[in-house]
């Protein structure tokens, strides 16, 4: 198997590219950090209504507003909100826990 250069040129084309910072985490260290903040642990898996080897693409922009906070406090109180994930992440980038980004949340067990 040969090695790839960027950029990549194969018959006199040019393959354009461009480098990204993606964060990855885990799910299991996700869960345990949200833990440690707000003194809930989510069940990721069960919240997504994903199975085994999903991964889970998020953009965090800290978008967080009145219904978030709503969806948040049902989370405070019973551990669990529907399709919550997203809302979790932005709250962390808002309060300054986690840095602004595309987010690969890996589900896998």
């Amino acid at each position: 198997m040969t090695s790839s250069r960027l950029p990549c040129i194969v018959w006199g084309m040019r393959l354009k590219v461009q480098t990204v910072v993606v964060y990855y985490v885990d799910w299991t260290d996700l869960e345990d950090f949200i833990a440690e903040v707000y003194g809930v642990r989510p069940e990721i898996a069960a919240m997504e209504e994903c199975g085994n080897d999903v991964t889970l693409n998020y953009n965090i922009d800290g978008d967080f507003d009145s219904y978030d906070e709503t969806r948040f406090n049902e989370f405070k109180k019973t551990g669990y909100v529907a399709y919550g994930t997203r809302m979790l992440l932005n709250k962390l980038a808002k309060e300054g826990y986690a840095p602004f980004g595309e987010y690969n949340i890996k589900i896998s067990w």
